[in-house]
């Protein structure tokens, strides 16, 4: 109680009555403990000596809550009208009657006053709002709807209350009466759209079959066959759809909307890159071709080119989803539209893709190479630009065998960007290859410097390396370990899975239980997955989550494990259980931003 002294202090310099200062304070801080300890005579005392004192709202409603627990009825009746006459424009304190004459079993007098409120209130949006909110307080849903239809027939239709009736009956369950009453907004004007869709986002689900969107698709079908020219329902049947992640149902309905409207394509291209950010590559893929097969012609077309090519890249590269047939379509897809557009500064970036889609996924390292080469001796692309196709070409070399045509690659733009990211990412490359060619203490001195890079991803790469070096390059440690396992990490890169095992195994077999034990068991899970075997890549990586999940890559492992679960595996609750962990357990990890992004895809959340 240190702190009311000081306040009476400063109270007596200011000469005010420190005393019923001090009474006042005490006595709300026991009304309020005897309150919360449900010990309500006691409460009420300090509370009646409270409100007699100021009369303040705040503690008539309490001290009215005790009396009515306390089943005090009388003395709440007098309560209740006293406060009224001070406060005659609130309703509440009016329907707080009602509620002490229900109290009391006096239902007919509670009807009665709640009816002559209704009648009696003043025709403007402030006075019925608050009576009828006063209702549903109560839980008096009709009453509350009474009021609002009284009040639009009092204030002649200058407020139509639609809004406000709709969440009424939602609170009640009542979702046709909800919906109709917001279509009805639309029906009295089409710019109520914005505020209908904000209404449907309270009472509406990211589920695809609750209540609520049963309601509102049914009348809305019904809306769209009893009004074949309007397209606002439809409209708003393609936004539904959308919320609740009904991708298909999406695109089937912006198809008919596109026809409809005439705008040649516009509607569907604009879904397709919608369908894209939410990662449904292979309806992406479908909007495009609607698109492109309008015709040539059609203002679209070439927009759509390069959006189906994402969609295919992406669902190649971000998901492990593919087979032989995709890869080939997608190289198809890029020459046919390289061939159209031809080989210039504006479709670079196009040729840099194929490239690496040859090197990578089609395993034609010697084509990957002719494509790269290709790009780069285009005039007048920008040094930018350059430069990622130069880092590109520099994998691809490496891949191919050719380490040191790799290394010159990486050093040409660590000179030409030395203070810029790029310049960042190719020395963390060019350290890779002194890893990889047994230079390890020169490896370790580069990450060592890239530990305080400006990139997160590139210093946390940078670190985890640098830390698997020193732990198993020391001086009274053997090296052969960790050669080892630095050739079965270009073996995988090299695509030469098989030889990699070797190597892992070799490892495993003549120093059990090394320090490397994690970092091959990942290495393990980036083969399997290279081969498909996704049951088995999920398998090394709960190795990993068992055995060492406080080491340093725990946190990539569960990532890497509820990407398994999302795109390979199909159990979207198990990726979510996945992807909480992470953030839940390591808030500071590296995937934690992609991680909540991802949650809140599964979750129903529309990712724009």
């Amino acid at each position: 109680m240190k702190w009311l002294l000081g306040i009476g202090l400063y109270l007596m310099v200011l000469g005010l009555p420190v005393t019923t200062y001090s009474q006042a304070t005490t006595d709300s801080q026991l009304a309020a403990h005897y309150y919360q300890n449900k010990e309500y005579d006691k409460a009420a005392m300090y509370y009646k000596r409270l409100y007699y004192n100021d009369h303040s709202t705040f503690h008539y409603n309490y001290f009215l809550k005790c009396l009515l627990i306390l089943e005090d009825y009388d003395v709440a009746e007098k309560l209740v009208k006293g406060h009224s006459r001070i406060n005659p424009q609130d309703y509440k304190v009016r329907v707080d009657l009602g509620v002490v004459y229900t109290k009391q079993g006096n239902e007919k007098q509670a009807k009665k006053e709640y009816r002559k409120l209704i009648d009696k209130a003043i025709p403007a949006y402030q006075p019925i709002n608050e009576l009828a909110m006063a209702f549903v307080n109560i839980e008096e849903y009709e009453l509350a709807l009474l009021t609002y239809k009284k009040g639009a027939t009092s204030m002649q239709g200058n407020y139509p209350f639609n809004i406000e009736l709709a969440e009424v009956y939602a609170q009640m369950g009542d979702y046709d009466n909800m919906v109709a009453q917001l279509l009805g907004m639309l029906e009295i004007n089409p710019g109520y759209l914005g505020a209908v869709q904000s209404s449907l986002t309270k009472y509406a689900s990211y589920e695809k079959d609750t209540p609520q969107n049963r309601a509102l698709k049914s009348e809305l079908i019904r809306k769209i066959n009893q009004h074949p020219n309007q397209t606002l329902y439809s409209e708003l049947l393609l936004w539904l759809y959308q919320q609740e992640g009904n991708w298909k149902g999406a695109y089937i309905q912006t198809k008919s909307l596109d026809k409809r409207k005439r705008v040649q394509g516009q509607l569907v291209f604009a879904l397709g890159e919608t369908l894209l950010n939410n990662e449904q590559y292979d309806l992406a893929i479908e909007a495009s071709q609607y698109v492109i097969d309008l015709g040539r012609d059609k203002p679209f077309y070439i927009d759509a080119r390069v959006l189906i090519l994402e969609s295919r890249n992406q669902k190649i590269t971000r998901q492990g989803n593919y087979s032989t047939e995709d890869v080939l379509l997608l190289l198809n897809d890029y020459n046919q539209t390289l061939d159209e557009l031809g080989k210039n500064v504006s479709t670079v970036s196009l040729l840099k893709e194929k490239g690496s889609i040859q090197a990578f996924y089609q395993h034609e390292l010697d084509s990957a190479l002719n494509t790269f080469e290709e790009a780069l001796e285009i005039p007048g692309v920008n040094e930018q630009d350059r430069a990622y196709i130069k880092l590109e070409y520099g994998d691809a070399l490496l891949a191919a065998g050719y380490i040191w045509d790799a290394s010159l690659a990486y050093g040409q733009v660590d000179k030409a960007f030395k203070y810029d990211r790029l310049g960042e990412i190719a020395k963390y490359k060019g350290a890779r290859i002194n890893f990889y060619t047994g230079n390890f203490s020169l490896a370790k001195a580069q990450l060592d410097v890239l530990k305080g890079s400006t990139s997160k991803l590139i210093a946390n790469d940078a670190m985890q390396l640098s830390i698997l070096i020193t732990d198993n390059s020391t001086v009274d440690t053997t090296t052969k370990p960790i050669k080892l396992y630095a050739d079965a990490d270009l073996l995988i890169l090299q695509n030469k899975v098989d030889e990699a095992v070797i190597k892992l195994d070799s490892i495993d077999n003549q120093y059990p239980g090394h320090a490397l034990a994690d970092d091959i068991l990942y290495l393990r899970y980036e083969i399997a997955f290279k081969k498909q075997d996704y049951k088995g890549a999920a398998q090394f990586l709960e190795s990993i989550v068992a055995a060492y999940s406080y080491d340093i890559l725990a946190d990539k492992a569960i990532f890497k494990l509820a990407e398994l679960n999302e795109h390979q595996f199909a159990d979207h609750e198990k990726a979510k259980e996945l992807y909480q962990v992470i953030l839940l357990d390591y808030k500071d990890s590296l995937y934690a931003t992609e991680a909540r992004k991802r949650y809140r895809k599964l979750r129903g959340d529309q990712i724009n």
